[in-house]
């Protein structure tokens, strides 16, 4: 498999706080990887430098071995990036499936005011979505009388919506048991979450972020059996999640 995701030395500070530090990760095409951590373990962050929202003070991040380091989110994005939030990023305004047609118009960088969503090919393909996120029964709502957990599976349907070549995806159990909705999901993933239990199911392989305010994500990788090599943020050999 080939190289998907890849970062080189990456580093952010926040004053004193090493938020990430001399990270270098891999990620192959097609894996499901998660990072395991505590809150206040720079999980987040390292998703917001890998899709732009955040640039790091050093080091370099290669998507399929180009750089998009300098790039800003929307680059990124139109590069197969996409991602879910910790808080839901919809709008509550509108339907939910209209929530998915404003993703399949973006995907098809045709969006405009005089540009209708309802076309069939994205009807269709949208119910097929719904359905795999068990939200089918939700199409019709507006999203802002959506529980918590129902809104949280809307954000992810609308990266997956995107047929990104990476998908991001922020604490994705949050609320919600959503193990089995990842398997019919055909791309590679980056799966952040508080405990190991959460990612195992559904992970090829884990990077574990120690839970220590001024440490970053460590490079220290634990294999689906439990064993673990732990370590602190530093200059360390390259961690390929493989």
């Amino acid at each position: 498999m080939s190289v998907l995701l890849e970062t080189v030395g990456l580093t952010r500070f926040f004053g004193m706080v090493r938020a990430a530090e001399a990270l270098n990760i891999r990620i192959d095409e097609g894996e499901m990887v998660g990072i395991i951590g505590s809150n206040g373990s720079s999980k987040t962050t390292f998703l917001n430098l890998v899709t732009g929202y955040l640039k790091p003070d050093s080091g370099r991040i290669l998507l399929d071995r180009r750089d998009t380091t300098a790039l800003p989110p929307r680059r990124i994005a139109r590069l197969g990036v996409a991602r879910s939030f910790q808080v839901p990023q919809l709008y509550i305004g509108l339907t939910v499936m209209e929530n998915l047609l404003l993703s399949f118009a973006a995907r098809s960088g045709r969006i405009g005011f005089w540009r209708g969503l309802q076309k069939p090919e994205w009807v269709g393909e949208a119910r097929q979505i719904l359905a795999q996120f068990a939200l089918g029964s939700y199409a019709d709502r507006p999203v802002a009388a959506l529980p918590e957990g129902a809104r949280k599976l809307l954000d992810i349907a609308l990266a997956a919506a995107l047929r990104p070549r990476l998908l991001l995806m922020d604490e994705p159990t949050a609320g919600v048991s959503t193990e089995d909705k990842f398997a019919a999901m055909d791309t590679t993933c980056v799966w952040c979450a508080p405990t190991a239990p959460r990612c195992r199911a559904a992970c090829s392989s884990a990077v574990t972020a120690p839970a220590c305010r001024t440490e970053a994500i460590s490079t220290a990788v634990i294999g689906l059996s439990g064993s673990s090599s732990n370590g602190l943020a530093g200059p360390k050999p390259t961690a390929s999640c493989r």
